[in-house]
Protein backbone atom coordinates (compact mmCIF):
# COMPACT_ATOMS: atom_id res chain seq x y z
CA UNK A 1 0.00 0.00 0.00
CA UNK A 2 1.40 3.46 -0.70
CA UNK A 3 2.60 5.57 2.00
CA UNK A 4 0.06 8.44 2.75
CA UNK A 5 0.67 11.93 1.45
CA UNK A 6 1.85 15.07 3.26
CA UNK A 7 -0.56 17.24 2.91
CA UNK A 8 0.36 20.51 2.54
CA UNK A 9 -1.29 24.37 3.17
CA UNK A 10 -0.25 27.65 2.37
CA UNK A 11 -1.05 30.48 4.24
CA UNK A 12 -0.12 33.88 2.35
CA UNK A 13 -0.39 37.57 4.18
CA UNK A 14 -1.69 39.08 0.94
CA UNK A 15 -0.29 43.15 1.45
CA UNK A 16 2.78 41.67 3.41
CA UNK A 17 3.75 40.17 -0.16
CA UNK A 18 1.90 42.97 -2.58
CA UNK A 19 4.48 46.08 -1.15
CA UNK A 20 7.00 43.99 -1.83
CA UNK A 21 5.92 42.62 -4.98
CA UNK A 22 4.91 46.55 -5.72
CA UNK A 23 8.42 47.39 -4.69
CA UNK A 24 10.04 45.15 -7.09
CA UNK A 25 8.34 46.56 -10.00
CA UNK A 26 9.60 50.28 -8.97
CA UNK A 27 12.74 49.61 -8.80
CA UNK A 28 13.41 46.38 -11.48
CA UNK A 29 10.34 46.70 -13.96
CA UNK A 30 8.67 43.60 -13.43
CA UNK A 31 5.42 43.46 -12.55
CA UNK A 32 4.12 39.90 -10.44
CA UNK A 33 0.49 41.77 -8.84
CA UNK A 34 -1.86 39.55 -11.60
CA UNK A 35 0.05 36.32 -9.53
CA UNK A 36 -1.23 33.23 -9.61
CA UNK A 37 -0.17 31.92 -6.05
CA UNK A 38 -2.01 28.22 -6.60
CA UNK A 39 1.02 28.44 -9.35
CA UNK A 40 3.45 29.51 -7.24
CA UNK A 41 3.03 27.36 -3.72
CA UNK A 42 3.14 24.48 -6.21
CA UNK A 43 6.81 24.40 -6.94
CA UNK A 44 7.74 24.06 -3.04
CA UNK A 45 5.27 20.58 -2.80
CA UNK A 46 7.80 17.99 -2.91
CA UNK A 47 7.55 14.13 -3.78
CA UNK A 48 5.60 12.51 -1.37
CA UNK A 49 3.54 15.60 -0.41
CA UNK A 50 0.00 17.20 -1.85
CA UNK A 51 -1.14 20.56 -2.11
CA UNK A 52 -4.46 21.33 0.76
CA UNK A 53 -5.53 25.03 1.16
CA UNK A 54 -4.09 27.87 -0.57
CA UNK A 55 -5.17 30.56 1.89
CA UNK A 56 -4.75 34.31 0.76
CA UNK A 57 -5.97 37.11 3.56
CA UNK A 58 -6.33 40.52 2.21
CA UNK A 59 -8.52 43.80 2.51
CA UNK A 60 -11.01 45.98 0.83
CA UNK A 61 -11.12 49.97 0.99
CA UNK A 62 -14.03 51.40 0.14
CA UNK A 63 -13.11 54.61 -0.51
CA UNK A 64 -9.91 53.13 -2.92
CA UNK A 65 -10.69 55.43 -6.65
CA UNK A 66 -12.64 53.17 -8.60
CA UNK A 67 -9.56 52.36 -10.16
CA UNK A 68 -7.70 50.43 -7.99
CA UNK A 69 -10.67 49.24 -6.36
CA UNK A 70 -12.09 47.07 -9.51
CA UNK A 71 -8.35 46.16 -10.27
CA UNK A 72 -8.29 44.39 -6.90
CA UNK A 73 -11.59 43.02 -6.90
CA UNK A 74 -11.03 41.52 -10.19
CA UNK A 75 -7.63 39.67 -8.65
CA UNK A 76 -9.46 38.48 -5.99
CA UNK A 77 -12.14 36.89 -8.14
CA UNK A 78 -9.50 35.67 -10.27
CA UNK A 79 -7.72 33.66 -7.80
CA UNK A 80 -10.92 32.52 -6.16
CA UNK A 81 -11.26 30.61 -9.76
CA UNK A 82 -7.84 29.56 -8.70
CA UNK A 83 -9.47 27.39 -6.10
CA UNK A 84 -7.92 30.03 -3.84
CA UNK A 85 -9.46 30.40 -0.70
CA UNK A 86 -10.06 34.15 0.35
CA UNK A 87 -10.26 36.11 3.33
CA UNK A 88 -11.31 39.68 3.49
CA UNK A 89 -10.38 41.89 5.94
CA UNK A 90 -10.87 45.88 5.97
CA UNK A 91 -9.62 49.10 6.44
CA UNK A 92 -10.47 51.66 9.53
CA UNK A 93 -9.68 55.81 9.47
CA UNK A 94 -7.08 56.26 11.57
CA UNK A 95 -4.75 59.94 12.19
CA UNK A 96 -3.04 60.56 8.98
CA UNK A 97 -4.43 57.27 7.12
CA UNK A 98 -6.24 54.26 7.27
CA UNK A 99 -4.89 51.24 8.75
CA UNK A 100 -5.90 47.40 7.95
CA UNK A 101 -7.76 45.63 10.17
CA UNK A 102 -8.24 41.88 10.99
CA UNK A 103 -6.22 40.58 8.30
CA UNK A 104 -3.46 39.22 11.44
CA UNK A 105 -6.38 37.48 13.32
CA UNK A 106 -7.81 35.65 10.51
CA UNK A 107 -4.62 34.36 9.43
CA UNK A 108 -4.07 33.24 12.78
CA UNK A 109 -7.67 31.57 13.19
CA UNK A 110 -7.57 30.32 9.50
CA UNK A 111 -3.85 28.82 10.68
CA UNK A 112 -5.17 27.15 14.07
CA UNK A 113 -8.46 25.90 13.29
CA UNK A 114 -7.63 24.69 10.06
CA UNK A 115 -4.90 23.00 12.53
CA UNK A 116 -7.98 21.89 14.64
CA UNK A 117 -9.49 20.38 11.83
CA UNK A 118 -6.76 18.27 10.33
CA UNK A 119 -7.07 19.77 7.34
CA UNK A 120 -2.67 19.78 7.23
CA UNK A 121 0.10 18.22 8.12
CA UNK A 122 2.34 21.03 6.68
CA UNK A 123 1.99 24.42 6.85
CA UNK A 124 4.03 27.25 5.18
CA UNK A 125 3.18 31.04 6.34
CA UNK A 126 4.29 33.55 3.64
CA UNK A 127 5.01 36.53 5.77
CA UNK A 128 7.79 38.28 7.59
CA UNK A 129 5.31 39.92 10.07
CA UNK A 130 6.81 38.98 13.59
CA UNK A 131 3.50 38.94 15.08
CA UNK A 132 2.81 35.08 13.67
CA UNK A 133 5.81 33.48 15.84
CA UNK A 134 3.20 32.40 18.51
CA UNK A 135 0.98 31.07 15.40
CA UNK A 136 3.62 29.30 14.46
CA UNK A 137 4.50 27.91 17.62
CA UNK A 138 0.42 26.89 18.45
CA UNK A 139 0.30 25.10 15.42
CA UNK A 140 3.74 22.67 16.09
CA UNK A 141 3.20 22.63 20.03
CA UNK A 142 -0.24 22.16 20.55
CA UNK A 143 -1.56 19.86 17.28
CA UNK A 144 1.65 18.16 16.16
CA UNK A 145 1.78 20.20 12.77
CA UNK A 146 4.83 21.31 11.36
CA UNK A 147 5.01 24.85 10.73
CA UNK A 148 7.07 26.58 7.99
CA UNK A 149 7.93 29.68 7.00
CA UNK A 150 8.40 31.34 3.21
CA UNK A 151 9.82 34.84 3.39
CA UNK A 152 8.82 37.28 0.63
CA UNK A 153 11.53 38.39 -1.10
CA UNK A 154 13.17 41.64 -0.34
CA UNK A 155 14.68 44.20 -3.58
CA UNK A 156 18.47 44.68 -2.47
CA UNK A 157 19.56 47.85 -1.58
CA UNK A 158 17.01 49.36 0.70
CA UNK A 159 18.63 50.15 4.05
CA UNK A 160 15.46 48.97 5.70
CA UNK A 161 16.02 45.45 4.64
CA UNK A 162 18.50 44.75 7.14
CA UNK A 163 15.86 45.34 9.98
CA UNK A 164 13.45 43.50 8.48
CA UNK A 165 15.72 39.92 8.53
CA UNK A 166 16.51 41.06 12.30
CA UNK A 167 12.86 41.33 13.11
CA UNK A 168 12.14 37.95 11.65
CA UNK A 169 14.47 36.42 13.56
CA UNK A 170 11.89 35.38 16.04
CA UNK A 171 9.85 33.90 13.33
CA UNK A 172 12.42 31.66 11.76
CA UNK A 173 13.23 30.22 15.76
CA UNK A 174 9.38 29.36 15.73
CA UNK A 175 9.16 27.31 12.60
CA UNK A 176 9.44 23.71 13.00
CA UNK A 177 13.15 22.59 12.94
CA UNK A 178 14.32 20.28 9.92
CA UNK A 179 14.86 16.67 11.73
CA UNK A 180 18.22 16.42 8.93
CA UNK A 181 19.86 19.89 9.56
CA UNK A 182 18.00 20.97 12.88
CA UNK A 183 17.50 24.31 11.37
CA UNK A 184 13.87 25.73 11.08
CA UNK A 185 11.79 24.95 8.08
CA UNK A 186 12.59 28.23 5.85
CA UNK A 187 11.82 29.11 2.37
CA UNK A 188 13.34 32.15 0.81
CA UNK A 189 11.62 33.28 -2.23
CA UNK A 190 13.11 34.66 -5.18
CA UNK A 191 11.65 37.09 -7.82
CA UNK A 192 13.69 35.77 -10.82
CA UNK A 193 13.67 31.97 -9.52
CA UNK A 194 9.86 31.16 -8.23
CA UNK A 195 7.56 34.39 -9.61
CA UNK A 196 8.59 34.25 -13.44
CA UNK A 197 5.97 31.78 -15.47
CA UNK A 198 3.53 31.95 -12.45
CA UNK A 199 1.43 34.79 -13.55
CA UNK A 200 -2.75 34.13 -14.02
CA UNK A 201 -4.00 33.81 -17.28
CA UNK A 202 -4.76 37.48 -19.26
CA UNK A 203 -8.19 36.47 -19.93
CA UNK A 204 -10.15 34.00 -17.65
CA UNK A 205 -13.66 33.32 -18.68
CA UNK A 206 -16.20 30.56 -17.79
CA UNK A 207 -20.38 30.40 -18.20
CA UNK A 208 -20.55 33.20 -15.16
CA UNK A 209 -18.19 36.35 -16.00
CA UNK A 210 -15.35 37.54 -17.91
CA UNK A 211 -11.73 38.33 -15.92
CA UNK A 212 -9.41 40.65 -17.59
CA UNK A 213 -5.83 41.69 -16.19
CA UNK A 214 -5.59 44.84 -15.77
CA UNK A 215 -3.23 46.99 -18.09
CA UNK A 216 -1.90 48.26 -14.96
CA UNK A 217 -1.23 44.43 -13.78
CA UNK A 218 1.05 44.19 -17.32
CA UNK A 219 4.58 42.31 -16.78
CA UNK A 220 6.67 44.82 -18.33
Amino acid sequence: MDKQKIRVGFYIDGFNAYHRIKSYHERCGRNYRWLDYRKFVRQFVRDGQELSEVCFFTAYYQLWDGGRKSRHEAYIRALRKRGVRVVSGYFSKKSGGVEEKQTDVNIALAMVLDAMDDKYDRCWLLSSDNDFAPVLQAVREKFGKEAGLMIPPVVPAPPHDREASVRSDALKAAATKDSATGLPLLIRARFAQHFAGCSLPRVMEDAQETIVMPEQYETF
